[in-house]
């Protein structure tokens, strides 16, 4: 084995006499100074610069996954959206031919087909819904709307059914108050929500409660209060975190059922003796929303008040408060503006903090009787929130407004409002005289955050 390395065959296949001369002989001396290592490596291939320089690129660019540059972000959009429409259509074949070939079998058997299409659509998500992305619902729901603009109503079918069974696996694999959240965000109705809601806090069940539910047969899982109230929270906050809210409407909703499980809490401590213990609240609250509460309870037409909360939740306006330099760093890039979870949740801290005043210890009836004309405000500014939430995401107040607005004497003016040309008034302007005051001493003693806060607890 050594002789043929040493002394291989010459082109003639004989045996030569000399070993092979290697290609680069060791220095007999070491060298005086260490070769770079870089030196050894081969000279990098010419194709791969530009992948690369593109690489490096895309990661110092790094936005949420995808590239600063505009054209490279559409690339990596337009590769999510080829991948969730190659699923779609796996999906779609297989369901397409387990029909035929069931329908087939029924015919020559001449009996009827025992697959249905949605006993397919289960089989088939179930074999790919470890594979789905965020970017899978988004090319559905474009599919839907092409078929639907294009008049395939049996394709848009298909794929309507597609998307409820990938949203009922995916939802079955949550978490029990996750679960809840999502039966409880499908009604519109705030009595189906409370009845779903008291259904999951006694123990879940099925039967009437999965009726309840909107679910066919589908139970209701057992969850605490406590759990569904905080991770109602989380899923408010995050959405809030954005910087643009995509669905306003969900939002709404969120809030809704946050605060109907407040209301259960309540429930709860009158019907137990007050063995429940009470929600917790932030400890601090936003600058901007306490600013904008103080505004909002210094203006005695309901009217108005409806039109502040309604301009605030349904759109990111900067008039709603002065807008305030940022806490800390952390909260140096999130948005600052007033908005529905942030809003609730700096009212019912100022509620408590009012109820619970320290100062007020001495007085009969303590803070609730000595703040009462601003704790029966801040109520039914909370009753009016409740009220625009409902309206925006279209549940039953809104359906009884608008029946009752036929009623309305056509024609009928308006009530004007000061500082602001669409009708509606703008808090951080000072008021004419006879008119409301700013409002900004009317609550006292909220603790706002300030340069040394952690964020916001409870």
């Amino acid at each position: 084995m050594n002789a043929g390395i040493l002394y291989p065959l010459s082109a003639n296949h004989t045996p030569q006499t000399r070993p092979v001369a290697s290609v680069g002989g060791l220095p007999l001396t070491p060298p005086r100074r260490r070769p770079s290592r870089n030196a050894w490596l081969a000279p990098a291939r010419r194709g791969w610069a530009p992948v690369a320089a593109a690489a490096t690129g895309a990661d110092a660019g790094n936005d949420g996954g995808l590239s600063a540059n505009p054209a490279q972000k559409r690339a990596e959009i337009a590769a999510n959206v080829d991948r969730a429409a190659q699923m779609i259509g796996e999906i779609v074949d297989e369901v397409t031919r387990e029909m035929f070939v069931s329908e087939a079998v029924a015919y020559l058997v001449r009996d009827q087909a025992d697959q249905t299409e949605l006993a397919a659509i289960r089989t088939a998500v179930a074999r790919r819904v470890e594979f789905l992305d965020a970017n899978f619902l988004t090319a559905l729901t474009g599919f839907i709307r092409a078929c639907d603009a294009r008049g395939d109503r049996q394709l848009a079918s298909l794929l309507m059914n597609v998307r409820e069974e990938v949203l009922r696996q995916v939802a079955a694999r949550m978490p029990s108050a996750a679960q809840v959240l999502d039966l409880a965000l499908r009604h519109a109705d705030k009595d189906a929500r409370l009845d779903l809601l008291r259904t999951a806090l006694s123990g879940g069940g099925s039967g009437q409660a999965a009726q309840a539910a909107g679910a066919s047969g589908e139970p209701v899982p057992a969850a605490d209060l406590d759990t569904l109230s905080a991770t109602a929270s989380k899923f408010i906050d995050e959405m809030e975190e954005q910087a643009e809210v995509l669905d306003r409407r969900l939002l709404a909703r969120l809030v809704l059922v946050r605060e109907e499980l407040r209301m259960l809490r309540e429930e709860g401590r009158f019907t137990d003796d007050g063995a429940s213990p009470e929600e917790p609240v932030r400890s601090n609250v936003p600058q901007r929303c306490a600013a904008f509460l103080k505004e909002v309870v210094a203006v005695g037409d309901p009217v108005r008040r409806v039109g502040l909360l309604s301009r605030a939740f349904q759109e990111d306006w900067d008039g709603a408060a002065p807008r305030q330099k940022p806490q800390t760093a952390f909260h140096a890039g999130q948005p600052d503006f007033v908005r529905p979870g942030r809003f609730m949740a700096t009212l019912q801290s100022t509620v408590r903090q009012l109820r619970d005043d320290p100062n007020a210890a001495d007085t009969p009836g303590g803070g609730a009787a000595k703040h009462a004309a601003v704790l029966s405000r801040l109520e039914l500014i909370r009753g009016e929130a409740m009220a625009v939430l409902d309206r925006m995401h279209g549940g039953d107040r809104a359906a009884a407004e608008a029946a009752g607005a036929d009623a309305v004497t056509v024609g009928a003016e308006p009530t004007r409002v000061y500082g602001a040309p669409d009708g509606l008034p703008n808090p951080t302007e000072p008021a004419a005289a006879g008119q409301e005051g700013s409002g900004l001493d009317v609550v006292e003693g909220v603790p706002v955050e300030d340069a040394g806060s952690q964020g916001f607890t409870g």
